[in-house]
């Protein structure tokens, strides 16, 4: 009989951008993922979609240190993570979808939702979720 794994202790979901209408940019905070396996599975929730051609990509961002000053001073700011994009439409409206991120490199992750098109609003949220390192 499989044993059921401890998801309690090992799983991390957190938040990347709260469920809100959207209808500019919106920049998530950053979380660190340092002590987790490699593979965060980003998820994204879309509600109601309005608006002429909307559109969101959601992409995420990676940090050393979470574009604050290290020992040394410097900030190290955010940057695209290639690859690690979704784009979405009015045909997407009330789905939930997703995509699993391996290429990152740096210990800080952040969720950024772009919104487009004339009038546009997106009711959209992302969460990430990562197992810890045993």
């Amino acid at each position: 009989m499989p044993i059921m794994p401890d998801l309690l202790n090992k799983l991390t979901s957190v938040q990347g951008l709260a469920p809100a209408a959207r209808t500019t940019t919106a920049t998530g905070t950053g979380s660190s993922f340092a002590d987790h396996e490699v593979g965060v599975w980003v998820q994204v929730e879309v509600g109601a979609v309005t608006g002429t051609t909307p559109t969101c990509t959601v992409t995420i961002d990676q940090s050393s240190n979470d574009n604050t000053a290290d020992a040394s001073g410097a900030a190290d700011a955010y940057a695209a993570v290639t690859g690690a994009s979704l784009a979405l439409t009015d045909a997407d409206a009330n789905t939930s979808t997703g995509f699993m991120l391996y290429n990152y490199n740096e210990k800080f992750l952040r969720s950024v939702a772009t919104i487009g098109g004339t009038n546009p609003t997106f009711n959209v949220s992302v969460t990430m979720h990562a197992n810890k390192k045993s």
